[in-house]
């Protein structure tokens, strides 16, 4: 089964993104579809067209295709698949129909356009879909006018376009959590992927079986780049321990053609590294809280407390005295890592925020800015306490994406890009249970940050392992 998706995802990416001079004239669905993009081409089996449709899912809950059934020039076709066949609203189906008869380049050719499906309104939090039966119940109406065209030569399919990622759950004691994000790094570089990479790695995709996983490509986005390129996944399923036997997990990462880019839907990047600010940025889909900064006023599920006010220039920048942005959830900051990405600082005190009330005061967090007497050192600091309550003395540096924690009662943890974690435990450290998480700067100065987000705290703090083969 797996290899028979396997080919029908390899003969559907030949299709997914084309120029715009093989758009169809005219596709549309009655209802809840939506017809992205069609092509109508010659196979390479003498008399015989196949007939691409690109549908966005607009059906609320989650829908089981069954058959997928067009006609063109009163001609049915002799068989069809869609992938994936089950999906959630908001994803993209592809479909491929075979006709029993060649296509004209350049003719006009005029048709119906149906779905069969099972439409699943409760299985929404069922990650898997299996109780979402393939029996038919609902049929979806459309028709299609498009022109026949010949398949450009690059979009054929390569020989070497898709990977298989194991996730292995190390520990013993405690299962990966199911919707959780796991880092997945590989060299842009490598000899086997760069023939294959759009220069920005936008046609990079992430499935588990027939489900397209939702992806965030954070750092070394390119071709060029010199490091390791960090794609973030969110897994739809727990893994087990390895006391379990069951500590596996395997995804497939696939190279689309290289004209594919980003959607900003499933398949995204931080939003610094687009052409413009946020314009494939997906954060929201792959973590449990998400900010970008773009606009000119605070983003869904964010507050400006305090202060003159911030200014917007492809992210944010926050001026003492006291500007504090909090988000207007809770989170458990012993469940959760609070991580941004700084670009520049020169506050006196400015950073992430953890609060336990929604105000100026009762914040702790990650200062890093520059620590009165201390000049330019992160700190962990309390504004309860009054003042730093802890200085390590590793140096500021930036643009870096910055981390802080509450991993134990008394324990408060801070890193710079994932790397020499320090923690601080003192009397001074709180408890924090429900807290607000937010960005600051006080005293004097500036900072300015792309986006902040919340990631879950891996199970006793070890991240699972990563092989790509």
């Amino acid at each position: 089964m797996f290899l028979v998706i396997a080919i029908a995802l390899a003969i559907l990416f030949i299709y997914s993104t084309l120029p715009n001079n093989v758009f169809p004239l005219n596709c549309n669905m009655y209802n809840t579809f939506l017809c992205v993009d069609a092509i109508l081409t010659n196979t390479t089996v003498a008399g015989q067209s196949q007939l691409l449709v690109v549908f966005a899912d607009q059906v609320p809950g989650v829908i089981n295709v069954s058959s997928f059934q067009p006609t063109l020039d009163y001609k049915a076709a002799s068989n069809s698949i869609c992938t994936p066949s089950v999906a959630q609203s908001g994803q993209r189906i592809y479909c491929v129909a075979t006709f029993d008869n060649g296509a004209v380049p350049g003719r006009i050719y005029s048709g119906t356009l149906k779905l069969y499906s099972n439409y699943c309104a409760n299985a929404a939090g069922n990650t898997t879909y299996t109780s979402c039966p393939s029996n038919s119940n609902y049929s979806y109406g459309g028709f299609i006018r498009i022109e026949a065209s010949t398949l450009p030569k690059d979009e054929l399919p390569l020989s070497a376009s898709n990977f298989s990622i194991t996730i292995n759950n190390t520990q013993n004691g405690g299962a990966i959590p199911a919707h959780f994000d796991v880092p997945i790094s590989f060299s842009p570089k490598n000899s086997t992927l760069a023939t294959h990479e759009r220069p920005d790695l936008g046609n990079i995709r992430f499935y588990y079986g027939s489900k397209e996983l939702y992806s965030w490509c954070e750092s070394n986005c390119s071709t060029s780049a010199s490091g390791n390129a960090i794609f973030w996944v969110r897994i739809p399923e727990a893994i087990p321990p390895l006391s379990s036997k069951r500590n596996v997990m395997t995804l497939q990462m696939y190279l689309l053609p290289i004209t594919t880019e980003y959607d900003g839907i499933y398949a995204g990047e931080a939003p610094q590294l687009s052409p413009l600010y946020a314009e494939y940025d997906n954060g929201a889909e792959v973590f449990k809280g998400y900010w970008n900064f773009k606009g000119t006023s605070a983003p869904p599920g964010f507050t400006f407390l305090s202060g003159s006010g911030a200014s917007y220039n492809n992210g944010v920048t926050l001026s003492a005295t006291t500007d504090i942005y909090y988000s207007t959830t809770t989170y458990d900051p012993a469940d959760y890592m609070l991580e941004g990405y700084v670009t520049s600082t020169s506050a006196a005190w400015g950073g992430l925020i953890y609060s336990t009330t929604a105000s100026p005061g009762g914040s702790y967090g990650l200062n890093t800015g520059y620590a009165a007497g201390e000049s330019g050192v992160q700190q962990i600091y309390s504004a309860d306490a009054g003042s730093e309550i802890y200085v390590n003395g590793v140096s500021i540096v930036y643009p870096a994406v910055y981390g802080i924690y509450w991993g134990a009662t008394g324990t408060a943890t801070e890193y710079t890009n994932y790397n020499s974690p320090l923690a601080a435990s003192t009397t001074d450290e709180p408890s924090l249970t429900n807290s607000y998480v937010g960005l600051g700067a006080w005293g004097s100065g500036t900072i300015t940050v792309d986006w902040l987000r919340l990631r879950p705290y891996p199970p006793n703090g070890i991240m699972p392992t990563v092989t790509i083969t």
